[in-house]
């Protein structure tokens, strides 16, 4: 399930990448008039937004590491005796970016000062891997359709949006040649990934964003997962009460009428609305400023329109027998009578199918003159979704904090058939949370521990209605899914041939809308970083546990399908397609009993060692180790199955030998088994065959994730860098599903 993929790069090449931590660091080296290095210099970073301070002292070589830094805005001060103090303004630390200012110190008294601005760094300098950051004010001004901050995404150097790229592939966007599916996506350090198709799962807020980074290049150890990696950044509360109320409006009302639209204009209204509040946590007797900050934000949309449907409709005639209308071009025939041609291409009343004429509230009347392309409806479809997270945040003694989150997301509306039958479509909710917990300790001056524990559950089940249209329960069609919204409530009509009207199905396009699908994804994880400043190298050393739970099932054509083909030579059609429908004469019909869910477990663990060593103020080598165990998923009742090449058979998952033939469809049993009951093939369980129990599939142990990479600061504006790594990754899990069938 897992392949090494071996990276040799020597510029701007996407790596896979999955975060562990989001805290920033800040570096540099002090030094006096003469160039020479400043030891003992205190060096004390101020957050500008919550009064957070971080210390650290310069070694012996006058270099320092301040770690780990929310990210945000800083003061960094610089102190010793003998030299004027020194203050540097306005330092905008990222997310989990390493920030190098280098400071120069005067001679002089602690009581004279010397203040200066930082200036944005135009390149980094001290890392192999290379990072595009999508900034707070990027993410309010620029032009976001719908408020969705992924499209931003394609502001990093090398995307490539999946859609334009002609790719067919899984995943939104492809990263410097990576594939889409590997791309992983963090919300705190949480996933927050569709794994059943590499896309990010809960769509949060613009305004709860403080900023994201989307990495690339060669990542260090830290990181894991193939592909890339798209990490969000929520707001937090600061030491003043901030907040914003917002309301974006988009309708018909203010919009000019195309001039090419011959039809009536569809409506459309949308309302974008919601706000955020935060600050510090004030209650009687306890002032939380510098200590105590919660956030709290939410988004609501509201969108009706009228979708506009063209569609192949019967005249009114025929649906009493008469296809006058189509000849000469179309002569009926009566199947039932050697295929004699019917008079005047009149279907007599008493052939008519009662069936197919209850059916007729799914088809309307024409509004456009002909029998091809001559009806357009526009039809209701809408959009509700709702969303809010909740942050606090505690600042403890010796700096350190704890930290919590929770996001919650529906989305959900009605979407109505290709016909646009009244009341009939389908509904496909998505419904996601997401969670996170850290807790960050200064185990010493140099020395800093980093726990996280997270939590996400995405949800995307699709139900059907029929409105107060007939069902195959209503009708008393025999052998379909009868009551059950899981599943489409009427075999698809299907017609094929010259003049065949639109199909009757409750999906809104001719190829999509008619599978039984459900997706929920349920993730855990605990992550563990511990790092440590030994002089000139600054190490990490980490853990990752993920357990994660699929239910799932993904199966094309549930409700069925009746075909009526209009075939001008074969023995049982008239020659036209809706003259066989009213006739109730298909060419064919299709149907498989719907599939139990199936319920997959997974743990994967991993980790890490990493070491950054600044050997020169411009030559940083990353040097690091990660190993990652990836248990092979295993079905909850053991439905699970695979072809063993080498004898022949089907090994099938068991509960140690005892196979689940209780869950097997008894019309397929049927099929495969003899007269006396046994099997017409090898059927193997996994303990007769020696594989591993439940997951058939031996577990990889040789998962070594080497890593190397140099960053030279060659001169002001150059920057070289370097890397190689391997790294390990999964397809996205709707492969499972389809093979799973």
């Amino acid at each position: 399930m897992d392949r090494p993929n071996r990276l040799f790069l020597l510029a701007l090449v996407a790596a896979s990448i999955y975060s562990q931590t989001t805290a920033g660091r800040f570096s540099g080296s002090v030094t006096d008039p003469s160039s020479a290095a400043v030891p003992g210099v205190r060096i004390t970073a101020l957050n500008a937004e919550t009064g957070q301070q971080v210390v650290e002292t310069t070694n012996a070589e006058g270099r320092f590491v301040i770690y780990p830094l929310t990210p945000g805005l800083y003061t960094i001060t610089a102190k010793k005796d003998g030299f004027s103090a020194f203050t540097m303004s306005g330092v905008q630390v990222d997310v989990s970016e390493s920030v190098v200012r280098n400071i120069s110190l005067r001679v002089g008294d602690l009581s004279q000062s010397v203040s200066v601005t930082a200036e944005s760094a135009a390149i980094q300098t001290d890392s192999p891997a290379i990072a595009a950051t999508i900034v707070r004010q990027q993410i309010e001004e620029l032009p976001l359709n719908g408020r969705d901050f992924n499209q931003l995404v394609l502001l990093s150097a090398g995307s490539v949006d999946n859609a334009t790229g002609g790719n067919n592939d899984f995943g939104s966007v492809a990263l410097n040649g990576n594939r889409t599916y590997g791309n992983a996506y963090l919300v705190d350090g949480t996933p927050n990934t569709n794994s059943y198709q590499g896309t990010s799962a809960a769509p949060l807020s613009i305004d709860l964003i403080r900023e994201f980074k989307v990495y690339s290049g060669v990542a260090p150890a830290e990181f894991g997962q193939g592909g890339s990696q798209v990490t969000v950044v929520t707001q937090s509360g600061s030491n003043l009460y901030h907040g914003n109320l917002f309301e974006y409006y988009r309708g018909t009302q203010l919009q000019a009428r195309d001039p090419f639209n011959t039809t009536s204009a569809a409506s459309f209204l949308r309302n974008q609305f919601g706000g955020t509040f935060g600050g510090p946590v004030r209650l009687p007797h306890y002032k939380g400023q510098n200590k105590t900050f919660f956030f709290v934000n939410y988004e609501g949309n509201r969108q009706y329109q009228q979708a506009t449907r063209f569609s192949s409709v019967p005249l009114d005639a025929m649906w009493n027998g008469d296809f006058s209308a189509v000849l000469p071009g179309v002569q009926l025939r009566d199947p039932l009578a050697a295929r004699a041609l019917l008079p005047n291409n009149q279907v007599p009343v008493s052939r008519i199918n009662k069936t197919a004429l209850a059916l007729r509230p799914y088809f309307s009347s024409p509004t456009q003159p002909g029998t091809g392309n001559n009806q357009v409806a526009n039809v209701d479809q809408d959009t509700v979704a709702n969303q809010y997270t909740i942050r606090g945040d505690q600042m403890l003694a010796h700096n350190n904090t704890l930290g919590v989150r929770y996001t919650q997301s529906h989305t959900g509306g009605f979407i109505p058939n290709l016909l646009g039958s009244p009341g009939v479509g389908r509904t496909e909710p998505l419904d996601n949370e997401n969670g996170t917990a850290s807790w960050t300790v200064v185990l010493s001056p140099r020395m800093v521990s980093e726990l996280k524990i997270g939590a996400m559950k995405f949800g995307d089940v699709t139900s059907y209605s029929a409105g107060s249209l007939p069902t195959a329960a209503s009708l008393g069609i025999q052998g379909f899914t009868a009551n059950n919204p899981a599943v489409p409530l009427l075999p698809q009509m299907s017609f094929s041939g010259v003049g065949a009207p639109t199909n009757i199905k409750f999906g809104d396009t001719t190829s999509f809308g008619e599978a039984a699908l459900s997706m929920i994804q349920n993730v855990y994880t605990v992550n563990e970083t511990v790092s440590r400043i030994a002089g000139n190298h600054s190490l990490k050393f980490g853990y990752e546990l993920h357990r994660e739970d699929y239910n799932a099932l993904q199966q094309s054509s549930a409700g069925g399908q009746i075909s009526f083909s209009g075939s001008a030579t074969s023995s049982n059609s008239t020659g036209y397609a809706f003259g066989d429908f009213l006739m109730g004469l298909p060419s064919s019909t299709s149907q498989v009993p719907v599939k139990p869910k199936i319920l997959l477990r997974q743990t994967e663990m991993a980790g890490f060692a990493q070491d950054d060593w600044r050997i020169t103020p411009s030559l940083t080598l990353s040097m690091g180790l990660r190993y990652e165990l990836f248990l092979n998923p295993y079905e909850d009742r053991n439905r699970l199955a695979m072809f063993d090449i080498k004898t022949g058979a089907i090994v099938v998952a068991s509960d140690n030998g005892t196979l689940p033939v209780s869950l097997y469809l008894p019309a397929v049993v049927a099929k495969l088994t003899d007269a006396n009951g046994n099997w017409k093939f090898p059927l193997l369980s996994d303990k007769q065959a020696g594989f591993d129990p439940r997951r058939l599939l031996a577990t990889q142990v040789n998962n070594w994730g080497p890593r190397f990479g140099f960053a030279w600061h060659a001169g002001p504006k150059t920057v070289v860098r370097g890397g190689y790594g391997i790294f390990y990754s999964r397809y996205p899990f709707s492969t499972c599903c389809r093979r799973s069938r």
